[in-house]
């Protein structure tokens, strides 16, 4: 398989990224339970959708929310980007926490974008299936579309809960440092 597609390295950064954060990388133990949240909660929706045989209709709503927070995940990602480069043009010790979590919030944001990609496959093919009088593997093609759209949607939706909290930390922290490095001055007291 070509290089370019390949998106085991990826996934991998993803899977390193998601630890328990320490101040030395060599501490830092895999985070189980948001690894159980982040991938159970999408396999439980989709279970759920083809179990009941869910078919989503007006997937064309669907399909332009697909494509608006694929442009929001593109623009999220060129910040991240910026803001990591600037904290490793610093070369501080401190700041590999910082540049770890940015990794993590990265590897999240591309992630979730292919599967913004994956949601718009999925709706695009579901908008053009016609379910009126349809045979029984059209509705099981239905079912399965709608239970991947929905799936992908909720591991999206997590990954952004995750990436606003590790995007808030390293501004925190970022604000922390600025502080730590040019204390305000205080006009003395009376």
């Amino acid at each position: 398989m070509s290089e370019r597609f390949d998106l085991r390295p990826l996934v991998r950064g993803l899977r390193d990224g998601l630890r328990l954060r320490r101040a030395q990388a060599q501490d830092e133990k895999p985070d189980r339970w948001t690894r159980v949240i982040l991938f159970g909660i999408p396999a439980a929706v989709l279970i759920v959708m083809i179990a009941f045989r869910v078919e989503l209709t007006k997937a064309d709503q669907l399909l332009a929310g697909a494509a608006l927070l694929s442009a929001a995940l593109i623009g999220a990602f060129a910040q991240i980007v910026t803001w990591r480069e600037r904290i490793l043009r610093r070369n501080r010790e401190v700041e590999r926490i910082k540049v770890r979590a940015l990794n993590e919030a990265g590897a999240h944001v591309l992630v979730s974008l292919v599967m913004s990609v994956v949601v718009t496959v999925a709706v695009f093919v579901l908008a053009n299936l016609t379910l009126d009088c349809s045979p029984l593997y059209v509705h099981i093609i239905a079912w399965a579309l709608s239970g991947i759209s929905a799936a992908s949607f909720a591991y999206v939706a997590l990954s952004l809960v995750i990436v606003a909290n590790l995007l808030w930390d390293a501004f925190e922290r970022e604000e922390q440092d600025i502080i730590d490095e040019n204390p305000p001055q205080f006009p003395p007291g009376k």
